[in-house]
């Protein structure tokens, strides 16, 4: 079997042609930084019609100051809402019925942060399942 050796200009040349390949490659592809929560609620027997349903009839309206911590143009889509927990801490969750029975994707909370945690890689682990409890406990749980 014979090995054939390449020149160094090759070698160059080639490592420098890879090289291009990559950069070009990496450049198409980027990482999409307004990823949301993606906290959803996989075992829940509760459907995405009762739950929009419950929350409908039992929530206040939500101010437009809140709303804005979500959307710029104050206007929240059909198919989502902003759920407000009075008690401690307070806070504001931004639910879409897009899966069953919902999926959180972004909260508001006044005493973490000036404004709304969109990318599950802003908070702990902890806070995340602690807001997924929440969800759980004061809305899921209740609705029939």
């Amino acid at each position: 079997m014979k090995i054939k050796i390449i020149s160094q200009y090759q070698y160059r040349n080639f490592c420098g042609v890879l090289l291009f390949l990559l950069i070009l490659i990496s450049s198409c592809y980027s990482v999409d930084d307004s990823q949301y929560l993606n906290i959803s609620f996989d075992n829940s027997k509760v459907s995405s019609q009762s739950l929009r349903e419950y929350i409908d009839k039992t929530s206040d309206r939500i101010p437009d100051s809140i709303v804005t911590f979500f959307y710029e143009d104050e206007n929240i889509p059909q198919n989502e809402r902003v759920v407000h927990f009075k008690n401690k801490p307070e806070e504001w969750y931004l639910i879409d019925f897009s899966i069953t029975p919902c999926w959180i994707l972004a909260i508001y909370n006044p005493d973490l942060s000036d404004s709304a945690f969109t990318n599950y890689n802003q908070l702990s682990d902890k806070e995340l399942i602690r807001i997924k409890k929440r969800f759980e406990l004061e809305i899921l749980n209740k609705v029939k």
